[in-house]
């Protein structure tokens, strides 16, 4: 897995995406990226150091069919997953 989407209750934002960063993913949080600047300037510098992307997504399902479509067409796509209420996940 290369890029995983975090969809999960606004607290656990930073901490999961600051795991997922250090593991060398890149991650798309739904939005907020974080609940302070600190934290979103620190997951912005993990990123940067690790090689790995962060990015902040508004509308979850509509940016993931489009992240979809493009690596299907890439052909880099080969399957993608479900967890926990249906929130999708990208693998690779």
């Amino acid at each position: 897995v290369q890029g995983v989407v975090v969809a999960a209750s606004a607290i656990s934002h930073y901490t999961i995406a600051r795991a997922l960063l250090e593991a060398g993913k890149d991650v798309f949080v739904e939005k907020p990226l974080a609940l302070s600047v600190a934290h979103a300037e620190e997951l912005v510098r993990i990123a940067r150091g690790s090689g790995s992307s962060v990015s902040e997504v508004n509308d979850l399902l509509k940016q993931f069919n489009m992240m979809k479509r493009m690596m299907k067409d890439m052909g880099k796509l080969q399957k993608t997953m479900a967890r926990k209420g249906g929130l999708p996940r990208l693998a690779r």
